[in-house]
């Protein structure tokens, strides 16, 4: 068991600062779409409709990706949902 007092290891907090870093990263292309979609649609003279298209590509595009990834890992036989785990919680713990 570990004190709450112990300081935090370096790994530690990089690992935190990732975590941070993953999380407001994520939907940032969907925040800038947002933002900018109404200067596109006056700029450009088209209506919302026509921006549906670029907003669900996003999410096609991370699919393929997602699915490409998996069906190479499976083929590699490399346990990355165990690696990613192991290295997680050596981060964590400051564990070598």
């Amino acid at each position: 068991m570990h004190d709450q007092a112990e300081e935090w290891t370096w790994r530690q907090k990089s690992v935190l600062a990732l975590c941070a870093l993953a999380i407001v990263l994520d939907g940032f292309d969907a925040q800038v779409i947002g933002f900018a979609a109404p200067a596109m649609l006056t700029d450009w003279g088209i209506a919302k409709a026509d921006l549906a298209p670029i907003r669900h590509q996003g999410v096609g595009c991370v699919s393929l990706g997602a699915s490409a990834r998996s069906h190479l890992r499976s083929k590699t036989r490399v346990p990355m949902v165990r690696i990613a785990a192991r290295q997680t919680a050596r981060g964590a713990t400051g564990r070598q």
